[in-house]
């Protein structure tokens, strides 16, 4: 685990990660990987649905990000999924909470 994948200092959300978007990763790992640091396991067994089951991902990435040669023009986006609720910002912050 990273200093990125849990928060000391704000009791808000439960872990929050970096997101580069273009270095080669994608939205979907970063976002599952941030999950898998909450619940100290591996990405294969956090305790979501599949993650397309609860946001089209590639359209959360092109409205965020854009596509080569163009921003997204969205500033952030939330979603649930499980029993979490998820925040990307176009900032490429991925912050989870809880309930």
């Amino acid at each position: 685990m990273t200093a990125d994948d849990r928060t000391g200092d704000d009791p808000s959300p439960l872990a929050r990660r970096r997101y580069e978007p273009g270095d080669g990763g994608e939205l979907s790992t970063a976002i599952v990987r941030t999950i898998a640091a909450i619940e100290d396991v591996p990405t294969d067994g956090v305790s979501i649905p599949p993650l397309y089951d609860c946001v089209d991902v590639e359209a959360l990435d092109r409205a965020l990000f854009g596509t080569p040669g163009t921003s997204g023009g969205a500033e952030r986006a939330t979603f649930r999924c499980g029993t979490y609720r998820v925040a990307v910002a176009a900032d490429g912050w991925i912050r989870i909470y809880g309930d």
